[in-house]
């Protein structure tokens, strides 16, 4: 089961306020080579804790639940607006 960050608000850089997601938008869950991450049960981990970055390498740290939700890939709308990936922090 592959995973997307659901962005519940907006969310901006906080060094230099680049917009990273806009409310509604989601975020593909990846690794650090970029490659999206297979999770190997039916249900998403309880806790998860992602990075951000904008085009200018400041990162952002979100953690899941507290900050955000999650989705099988597979429910995401068509129409969703994509944000940048999500890297998983191991």
């Amino acid at each position: 089961m592959y995973l997307a960050l659901v962005h519940l608000r907006t969310l901006d850089c906080r060094e230099c306020q680049e917009s990273l997601a806009p409310e509604g938008s989601r975020s593909i869950i990846v690794d650090g080579a970029g490659d999206p991450v297979a999770f190997l049960t039916d249900e998403p981990p309880e806790e998860l804790v992602l990075l951000l970055t904008c085009s200018l390498g400041h990162e952002l740290e979100v953690n899941v639940p507290l900050n955000m939700a999650v989705e099988n890939v597979e429910m995401t709308p068509d129409d969703a607006p994509l944000a940048s990936d999500a890297r998983l922090l191991e």
